[in-house]
């Protein structure tokens, strides 16, 4: 059950972080204080270098969701 449940988090934080990125509006199933919070948080040099180093350890890979 553990690594589903990750997965799951690391999904939603992707998506919750493109949307950050992109510019678009806080979706209605994310409370306003913890939008703020993650917007805050993204927009770090920390958050940047750590997103920076999580593409490169995902390019190339390929999907496993099949």
């Amino acid at each position: 059950m553990r690594p589903i449940i990750t997965k799951v988090l690391i999904n939603t934080r992707w998506r919750l972080n493109q949307l950050i990125d992109s510019g678009a509006g806080k979706p209605a199933d994310v409370d306003t204080e913890h939008w703020k919070t993650l917007v805050a948080m993204r927009g770090t040099e920390a958050a940047q270098v750590r997103s920076d180093h999580m593409h490169t350890i995902s390019k190339g890979k390929g999907s496993t969701t099949a």
